[in-house]
C-alpha cells in the first residue's frame, strides 16, 4: 500500500479489469469474494486520502459502478450499496473525486424496485446532503453537487416509492440552500478550473459560474422531475421549483433567465402533449395551469429584469394557453393576462403596449 499513486493507477489498469470480471461472475461465490476484496482495497485508498489534481479515487471505485450496472444479482446489489454506504459513514471527510462514482451507484440504485436498496441508498444521499455537504463543500470536485441533485432527482422519480419522492424533492431544496450559502466559493472554484484557458473561453465560462455550476443543476432536475413523475410528485417539484426562483431569483443575470424560462417552457411542449394520450387533458388542468399561474407570479416579482428580456415569449406562451381547446386553460390564460398587465401595465413603455394591444 506504500505505493505512489501513480504506481497504483498502472496497476489498476489491469486490476480493475480483474475486480470487474470477477465481481460481474454468475458464481455468487465468487463475485462475494471479488467484493469483499475490492471493499477492502477501497477503504485502504480512502485512508490515504486523495492529493490535488490526482483522480485515483474515482479509478478503484470505478469497479463499483461496472458490476452495479451488470450484474443482476439482487445480493450482490445490495452488498454494494452496503459497502459504499460504509466508505461514507467511515472516510466522508477524505472523498474527493469518489463522489461521483458515490452518486453514480446510488443513482442506479434509486431506480430499482427492492425497497432495502432503495431505502440503503435514499438514507445514505440524505446524510451526504444534510450532514456532509455542509461540513465539506469546499472539498467537492466541480461536478460532484450536479451528481448529487441528478441522484436525487433519479429517487424522486422512482414510482414505487412515493415518500422517498417527496423527502427527495425536500433535500434538492436543502441543497439549494448551499448553493446560496456557498456562492463564493463556487465562483473561486470555477475561476481556478479555467485558469490557463485562453481569453475567449474565460469571457464565455466565467460570467455565470454560480449559475451553471449551481443553480442550473437544481432548476433542471426539478424540472425533470416534473416532466416525468405522476401528478402529486410533479406537483411538488414545480412548486418547489418556482419557491426557488422567487426566492433566489434576484442573484440571477439575464443569461439565467432566459435558460430557466427555456427550462421552463418545456412544460407546454407541444410534443410531449401529444405523446401523452389520454392524460393530456389532465396534464394541461393541472401541471401546465399551475405552471401557468407560477410564471407570471414571477415575471410580475421580477418584471424589471424580465420585462424587457421576455415579455413577447410570456405572451406566445399565454396565446398557446388559449388556442388548445381547452376551457379551463384558456380562461386561466386570459386571468394570468389580466394580472400581468394590472401589476405591471405601469411600468410598460409605448413600444410594450403596442405588443399588447396586438396580442
Amino acid at each position: 500500500m506504500n505505493r505512489i499513486r501513480i504506481e497504483w493507477s498502472m496497476i489498476w489498469n489491469v486490476l480493475g479489469e480483474h475486480f470487474n470480471l470477477a465481481g460481474c461472475s454468475s458464481n455468487g461465490n465468487i463475485s462475494h469474494f471479488a467484493l469483499e476484496a475490492l471493499r477492502q482495497l477501497s477503504m485502504k485508498f480512502l485512508e490515504k486520502g486523495e492529493l490535488p489534481n490526482f483522480r485515483f479515487q474515482k479509478e478503484f471505485l470505478h469497479p463499483f459502478e461496472v458490476i452495479m450496472d451488470r450484474n443482476r444479482s439482487l445480493a450482490c446489489r445490495e452488498m454494494i450499496v452496503t459497502c459504499v454506504t460504509h466508505m461514507v459513514h467511515s472516510h466522508a471527510d477524505k472523498i474527493r473525486s469518489g463522489w461521483r462514482n458515490i452518486f453514480s451507484l446510488f443513482s442506479m440504485a434509486a431506480t430499482e424496485k427492492d425497497e432495502r436498496i432503495v431505502e440503503q441508498a435514499f438514507t445514505t444521499t440524505a446524510e451526504i446532503i444534510g450532514d456532509v455537504f455542509p461540513k465539506h463543500f469546499a472539498e467537492l470536485s466541480p461536478d460532484s453537487f450536479h451528481d448529487a441533485i441528478k441522484c436525487l432527482s433519479g429517487f424522486a422519480c422512482n414510482p414505487a416509492f412515493p415518500d422517498t419522492s417527496m423527502e427527495s424533492i425536500r433535500l434538492i431544496r436543502l441543497a439549494a440552500a448551499l448553493v446560496d450559502k456557498h456562492s463564493d466559493l463556487i465562483n473561486a472554484n470555477w475561476e481556478a478550473i479555467v485558469e490557463g484557458l485562453n481569453l475567449l473561453k474565460i469571457c464565455l465560462v466565467l460570467g455565470h459560474p454560480i449559475w451553471i455550476k449551481g443553480w442550473l443543476p437544481i432548476i433542471f432536475e426539478l424540472s425533470c422531475i416534473v416532466n416525468r413523475c405522476k401528478l402529486d410528485v410533479r406537483t411538488r417539484s414545480l412548486t418547489v421549483l418556482f419557491e426557488l426562483v422567487k426566492s433566489y431569483g434576484a442573484k440571477f443575470g439575464d443569461d439565467a433567465w432566459t435558460d430557466f424560462f427555456k427550462i421552463i417552457f418545456r412544460i407546454f411542449d407541444f410534443g410531449k402533449i401529444d405523446e401523452l394520450g389520454n392524460e393530456k387533458n389532465e396534464w394541461m388542468i393541472t401541471t401546465c395551469n399551475h405552471a401557468l399561474y407560477a410564471i407570471v407570479d414571477v415575471f410580475s416579482e421580477y418584471y424589471i429584469s424580465l420585462g424587457p428580456l421576455l415579455l413577447p415569449e410570456i405572451y406566445k406562451q399565454l396565446y398557446w394557453c388559449v388556442e388548445q381547446g381547452n376551457e379551463l386553460l384558456a380562461r386561466s390564460a386570459i386571468n394570468c393576462l389580466e394580472n400581468l398587465v394590472v401589476s405591471n401595465g405601469n411600468k410598460f413603455n409605448k413600444q410594450m403596449w403596442i405588443k399588447q394591444l396586438n396580442n
